[in-house]
């Protein structure tokens, strides 16, 4: 899978319409997990996106991070464990 294809379908899934995350985008997000075996492009593009900046946009990425962490690719933990420090903050915030 190409990672042009899984930036625009992170974007696509992650955005500030108040409508339900479209499944395609999700399912191209956990089947980009077990491609690159982690979550390294998911991490690089979700970390220019304002979360903190809007509450649609944070509860958008929670609910495709929870996707990622239940059906990704078992590295996805792994990788996610360095943004520790961002998810507690993003917590506290909303």
């Amino acid at each position: 899978m190409e990672v042009g294809k899984m930036t625009v379908s992170i974007n696509k899934a992650i955005n500030t319409q108040e409508v339900a995350v479209k499944e395609k985008h999700a399912r191209t997000c956990i089947l980009g997990t077990h491609h690159e075996k982690g979550a390294q492009t998911f991490w690089c593009v979700v970390n220019r996106l304002p979360l903190s900046s809007n509450a649609v946009l944070c509860w958008k990425f929670c609910h495709v991070f929870h996707k990622l962490l239940r059906d990704g690719h078992p590295n996805v933990l792994k990788d996610s464990l360095r943004y520790k420090n961002e998810l507690i903050d993003m917590s506290r915030m909303w």
